[in-house]
């Protein structure tokens, strides 16, 4: 569509894409959620970490919109790296949005995700139209 000078731009015109980090230290997860990221939301910028530390430093440098963040990861998991994130996120007046991403539903696992600051919870493997509703009620799909 072609714009004229007399077409004011709105917000979302202006807005950027979203910023998705994707926290799994397992390969073919990896693969699995960059792939239907991929699929349901193609403007979207996927990022990825293997590890608790390395999605901290990501968080740092990309200030994503919307972190999955797999809950057993070496060096840091998915748990102490949700609330470094979130402290800083405070800290600098972001409001950051973490979804867990977990294999096994152990008892209370879902309770100690929302008190570590989490958002949502997901288990792996994941389903296409679960992730797709996560994803847009977190962060909205004008930014999709």
């Amino acid at each position: 569509m072609e714009r004229n000078s007399d077409t004011v731009s709105t917000p979302q015109d202006q807005a950027k894409p979203a910023t998705i980090l994707v926290a799994e230290d397992d390969r073919i997860n990896q693969l699995v959620a960059r792939k239907m990221l991929g699929t349901l939301f193609p403007k979207a910028r996927v990022i990825e970490a293997v590890d608790g530390e390395q999605a901290v430093t990501l968080y740092r440098e990309h200030q994503p919109d919307l972190i999955l963040m797999d809950l057993q990861m070496p060096r840091l998991d998915g748990y102490a790296a949700t609330r470094v994130i979130l402290e800083e996120a405070r800290s600098s007046g972001r409001h950051t949005r973490v979804v867990a991403l977990t294999a096994g539903l152990v008892h209370g696992e879902r309770e100690r995700c929302i008190e570590a600051g989490m958002s949502e919870f997901l288990s792996k493997p994941l389903d296409q139209d679960t992730l797709k509703n996560v994803v847009e009620s977190l962060i909205g799909p004008t930014l999709l």
